[in-house]
């Protein structure tokens, strides 16, 4: 129970702090030692209060080491070091319980923030559209022509926004270069509907650099 409690809680966490990183690989790093830090701190607390707080024995580390040793080997466990996994068991229990709990509540009250995920999902429903006039696949209709148009704009307008985050720099650096590119294509791809045709055979290579970026096909 407490492992899937774990597993709750990291995707509470990750849901929660997910807006303050551009993409989610950037923010796997900081997400997963906070994780980590609260996933052992919290357990810590209640047994640290449990022992100073109410009186309680502090835990036999040799016999849980030794109950740790005779499990690995498939014996039985003498009562004694039954009797401390137990605790420690229940201390686990009770500190993912509390962890979830914090992280259901500060959802509650603390919104992720949005800009980025708005960005994000601008970036997502541009790529098919993109592809389609750059790589391959059926040719855009008109109003896929002035969705994409849309999209372009809208991650114009997200990327430059989101200068006024405390991100990460390299983030921040990704957002511009983004916005950036974004301001390219949507000028090519601007003129008449039926000069969409043109750009799968461009030669412009800035054009085409800025398009993989936008694919996700290279680095900023």
């Amino acid at each position: 129970m407490s492992f899937l409690i774990a597993a709750s809680n990291a995707c509470f966490l990750f849901l929660h702090a997910r807006g303050d990183y551009l993409t989610a690989a950037s923010g796997m790093r900081p997400i997963g030692f906070t994780f980590a830090f609260l996933t052992v701190a919290f357990p810590l607390a209640w047994g640290t209060y449990r022992i100073f707080g109410k009186g309680a024995p502090i835990p036999d580390v040799q016999a849980l080491a030794s109950g740790a040793a005779l499990w690995l080997r498939g014996g039985a466990l003498p009562s004694a070091a039954s009797l401390e996994w137990t605790r420690v068991t229940r201390a686990i229990f009770v500190g993912e319980g509390g962890l979830a709990m914090v992280l259901l509540f500060s959802g509650l009250w603390k919104a992720p923030p949005q800009d980025t995920l708005d960005l994000a999902g601008a970036w997502s429903r541009t790529r098919p559209l993109l592809r389609r006039v750059f790589r391959d696949g059926p040719f855009l209709d008109t109003d896929e022509h002035k969705r994409l148009q849309a999209l372009l704009t809208l991650l114009d307008e997200s990327g430059t926004k989101l200068d006024t985050r405390a991100l990460l720099q390299d983030d921040l650096a990704y957002a511009k270069r983004l916005a950036a590119a974004a301001r390219t294509v949507l000028a090519a791809v601007r003129g008449p509907h039926g000069a969409l045709e043109n750009l799968r055979q461009t030669t412009n290579q800035p054009l085409l650099g800025d398009v993989r970026l936008l694919l996700g096909e290279r680095d900023p």
